[in-house]
């Protein structure tokens, strides 16, 4: 179990994925030697840090998931870089708060299968190990990850709420939305289509409020009062007037669904009956 809170949250991660003390630009194979175990460099000096950073774990029906909270938002823009583009340099939409990136090597869980192997062959060659490593299942050596910044959720501040208030719903919101995500490319084979913002959306809403809010989960996606004025919907599919009736059609089936006292993650296998 993993809690970590303030300036060591992007230290005690980087022991996991040391390519995080790789600055952004770092050439490829520099990168690749860093993951397989060849390079290790020790500066992380390109992160900023702050006293709201936090490393935890969360446990989710589909197995355990890191979740880096990263307060400095240059910060969150530079992790996603190095973990998720691989060092490469890119210009992250300020759209985007968060971010569940898997199958990424894991160095403790490679260290870990050193070990169990040399101990179990101490008189094996190099490429005994090598060919042990190559032919183990690939989450024997990986891990996700789940990135989060920590401004208002899809960039909206509703009525009704301070902002010191929405940040920490917004929090909620994103932790679970990108734990849903990883629930369902785990469980059920898919993620990042039209239906899975809904699901994601849903859940997380529903962890932060214990209840749903139709026109608050439209809002997100950038709709009011049935009509598209421009958001997050467009990054998914071609906007039409079909596409609106469907978010909408599905939030109700959704919102049916849904009574109180339900945990987050139970509402995920009620939703999935109406994936297509």
């Amino acid at each position: 179990m993993t809690d970590i809170r303030g300036r060591g949250a992007v230290k005690a991660l980087a022991e996991h994925f040391p390519q995080l003390c790789l600055p952004v630009g770092t050439e490829r194979s520099v990168y690749l030697q860093t993951i397989n175990d060849a390079y290790t460099a020790a500066s992380l000096d390109h992160f900023r840090g702050s006293d709201g950073d936090s490393l935890v774990t969360e446990h989710t029906p589909a197995g355990d998931v890191l979740i880096l909270t990263l307060a400095d938002r240059a910060d969150f823009e530079t992790a996603l870089s190095i973990l998720a583009y691989r060092c490469e340099r890119q210009d992250i939409p300020n759209s985007q708060g968060a971010s569940m990136i898997s199958g990424v090597r894991d160095r403790m869980k490679l260290t870990a299968e050193k070990a169990r192997y040399l101990s179990e062959h101490p008189d094996a060659d190099p490429m005994g190990l090598i060919r042990y490593l190559r032919n183990l299942e690939r989450e024997r050596l990986t891990s996700a990850v789940i990135l989060l910044s920590t401004g208002a959720y899809s960039g909206i501040t509703p009525d009704g709420y301070d902002e010191a208030e929405w940040l920490r719903i917004s929090h909620t919101i994103r932790r679970f939305h990108e734990c849903t995500h990883f629930i369902c490319s785990r469980k059920y084979g898919h993620m990042k289509g039209v239906f899975d913002e809904l699901e994601a959306d849903t859940v997380g809403i529903y962890a932060a409020l214990g209840r749903t809010d139709i026109p608050l989960l439209e809002r997100f996606l950038g709709i009011e009062n049935g009509v598209y004025t421009g958001g997050r919907l467009e990054i998914y599919a071609d906007i039409s007037d079909s596409l609106l009736q469907y978010v909408h059609d599905t939030l109700i089936r959704f919102d049916e669904l849904i009574h109180g006292g339900m945990e987050p993650y139970e509402l995920i296998p009620l939703m999935e009956r109406y994936y297509e």
